[in-house]
């Protein structure tokens, strides 16, 4: 967007975290993405708040260098949902989201998944996900 900045008319901060089966297990997947939907934040002049996304290390489940405008950049301050996606394939040849992670997790409407991003604040966040479709 011309003339926003960096980071446009919003304030970024740093976001990391893991991203585990509610048991602490590692959701096995070829890729996994993670997504903080903005809830609630208002538009500042013509520019509407923009989602923070970011790969998931499948290893681990850890996530971090979220990216809203550039990479990296971080996540707006402010309420979230948080989308999971398990994808087949890697990389640009990714495909279609997978049973690993249930389906009411794609979508901010139905996922369970809501996080407070603080401006000052350490922002580490444990996502758990139940099993199943």
């Amino acid at each position: 967007m011309a003339g926003c900045g960096e980071s446009g008319p919003f304030d970024l901060v740093p976001v990391h975290g893991r991203v585990t089966y509610s048991d602490g297990s590692p959701i096995k997947s070829d890729q996994l993405v993670v997504k903080f939907v903005p809830q609630a934040i208002q538009m500042q002049g013509k520019v509407a708040p923009r989602s923070a996304t970011t790969y998931v290390d499948v290893a681990d489940g850890t996530f971090s260098d979220l990216t809203t405008w550039k990479y990296g950049d971080g996540v707006i301050v402010g309420r979230h949902k948080v989308v999971v996606l398990a994808l087949s394939g890697a990389g640009p040849n990714a495909g279609n989201p997978t049973k690993a992670v249930p389906t009411r997790y794609h979508r901010a409407d139905t996922t369970p998944l809501e996080v407070e991003v603080a401006a000052g604040g350490e922002n580490d966040f444990s996502l758990k996900i139940e099993r199943g479709g």
